[in-house]
């Protein structure tokens, strides 16, 4: 008998940077597809969090379920961000993420802190 079977449900947060290309994206469409995963939440992190975290937002709801979505942070900790061929920058300064279209706008996702997020949630879990 696998342990996945023993233990039950595999709990997961993914940390994502969901909007820019398809790799992340399909992470999340495997996972919500996964009937032995429960994400616990998903977090966002990267040059643009806000239209990052909305795009996750919509992905799981057209997919009729109901798992958080966090906003981190914009900038690495250790490193400057560089703009990559083709992005473009907002007059706020941030990224524009290619795959972020105006009718997500009225997404929303949870206000707590990604980071808080993590750890409270480690800490319950």
């Amino acid at each position: 008998m696998s342990i996945q079977k023993q233990v039950g449900l595999q709990k997961i947060i993914l940390d994502t940077d969901i909007g820019d290309d398809i790799d992340d994206a399909f992470a999340l469409y495997y996972l919500l597809a996964k009937n032995t995963t429960e994400i616990l939440g998903v977090t966002t992190v990267y040059k643009n969090v806000v239209e990052r975290s909305k795009i996750a937002k919509r992905f799981i709801r057209l997919s009729q379920r109901e798992i958080p979505v966090l906003a981190g942070v914009n900038e690495p900790l250790r490193k400057n961000v560089r703009l990559l061929y083709g992005e473009k920058v907002r007059d706020d300064g941030l990224i524009k993420i290619d795959h972020y279209t105006d009718d997500l706008d009225g997404e929303s996702y949870e206000s707590e802190t990604a980071v808080d997020f993590i750890l409270r949630t480690l800490k319950e879990n």
